[in-house]
Formats: structure tokens, C-alpha cells, sequence
């Protein structure tokens, strides 16, 4: 994830929800985060059973750090008025959920308010 922040051009604020998702997808798609995103991939269980034990679970681990590198992208891309929004908030899906509902819709009322001016 090295050096994608500096291709965040654009910062998510209450006025550029589209061009702000139309940036962002592409990244995380690039970066195999979009099943984090999309809620399409589920945390697997953090602890599984070898030879009577439990034990760390590789899969877990591995999905926590994407799960983190998708939250760290995330967060990178807002301003603070849209980082406001996802204060507590503890997952990718729920952030992105989050960031969709608060500005998709003024962001559409703003292009629509563009194209009739």
C-alpha cells in the first residue's frame, strides 16, 4: 500500500461522493480489497482446531491485515468532515456503508444541481 496515498487525489467531503467512489474503487479493486468493501468476504474464524488445540487461525490473520490495509485506505481518502462520520466504526464494509449513505445522495443532488445551471 506503499505510496497509494499519493494517488488519492480526491478527499472525500459532502460535495464529491461520485467522483470521490469513481476514484477509489479502481484502488481497492488493485489492491484485492473490494470483497472487504462489498461485504462479499466474511472473517473466517480467528482460532481452529489442529490435533485437539486450538490455534491461531493463518486465514484470520491474513484477513485482518487486509481488513486494516482497507480501513487505513479508507481513512486516507476522507476529509474530516467525512472521517467524522465513521468515528467507531470498526470495519471496511461498515465505513464504506457508512460514507455511502451520508453523501451519495448530495453528491447526485449536486451533479444534477450542475447539469440544469
Amino acid at each position: 500500500m506503499t505510496g497509494l496515498a499519493t494517488m488519492i487525489a480526491i478527499k472525500l467531503n459532502s460535495t464529491n461522493y461520485i467522483c470521490w467512489r469513481t476514484q477509489m474503487l479502481p484502488i481497492i479493486t488493485y489492491q484485492e480489497l473490494l470483497p472487504h468493501i462489498d461485504g462479499s468476504l466474511s472473517a473466517p474464524s480467528p482460532l481452529i482446531t489442529l490435533d485437539n488445540k486450538q490455534v491461531p487461525n493463518p486465514d484470520y490473520a491474513s484477513w485482518a491485515r487486509n481488513e486494516q490495509q482497507a480501513i487505513i485506505l479508507l481513512n486516507a481518502s476522507l476529509t474530516e468532515e467525512a472521517l467524522s462520520v465513521t468515528v467507531g466504526l470498526t470495519s471496511a464494509r461498515a465505513i464504506w456503508v457508512a460514507l455511502e449513505a451520508a453523501f451519495c445522495n448530495a453528491s447526485v443532488e449536486r451533479v444534477q444541481n450542475l447539469e440544469f445551471t
